[in-house]
């Protein structure tokens, strides 16, 4: 959980700084859609982590 609260944060400033930094609007939409592709992965990797999880404490009952 923690990973994933840190991902987000890292999201929020790296949107932020994007916004402040980018030359022109073409370079800012880059941006962001690669951030957005950033924060799907970390998402998808929170939900198969906690899937997994969950898996083994079942298992282990």
């Amino acid at each position: 959980m923690l990973r994933f609260k840190i991902s987000l944060l890292a999201a929020f400033v790296l949107f932020t700084l994007l916004g402040m930094a980018a030359p022109s609007l073409k370079a800012l939409l880059i941006g962001m859609l690669a951030l957005v592709i950033s924060l799907v992965i970390a998402v998808a990797n929170f939900v198969r982590a906690e899937h997994r999880a969950e898996r083994e404490l079942q298992s282990s009952l």
